[in-house]
């Protein structure tokens, strides 16, 4: 592999703070991710580690700082593991595929909104 891909920037963060209210949750984060790594956010509880993933995968602006992206559709292109559960108890059924297919393209979200049709039809209950 050229080595020059292997050194390229995909992400960097500068002074990335997020405050709710009168609490600073992330409080000038910094970081740089090159092509081919592999991240883990570790920390105790209420560290910011979910409100920083959350800030570099643009489901919330920072209050301050920057992030600056290799493209413009990197969402197309990133993985992401979720910690606990694959589902988030207070979306319904529509709610957790449109989160997840908003992660990719938009074909894949209009497909999920069939999908969470069919199964809301088939338990006999609305998924909205």
């Amino acid at each position: 592999m050229n080595k020059a891909l292997l050194t390229e920037t995909l992400l960097e963060a500068e002074g990335l703070i997020k405050r709710y209210g009168k609490r600073t949750a992330v409080n000038g984060i910094g970081l740089e991710i090159r092509r081919g790594e592999v991240i883990a956010v570790i920390g105790p509880n209420g560290a910011g580690k979910s409100t920083t993933l959350d800030m570099l995968l643009g489901l919330k602006q920072p209050d301050e700082g920057r992030i600056a992206y290799w493209c413009k559709d990197y969402r197309s292109q990133v993985g992401v593991q979720l910690q606990n559960t694959p589902f988030f108890p207070g979306l319904t059924v529509t709610g957790n595929l449109k989160l997840f297919a908003a992660f990719y393209r938009r074909r894949a979200f209009a497909r999920a909104e069939r999908e969470a049709a069919v199964l809301g039809r088939l338990a006999g209950s609305s998924t909205d």
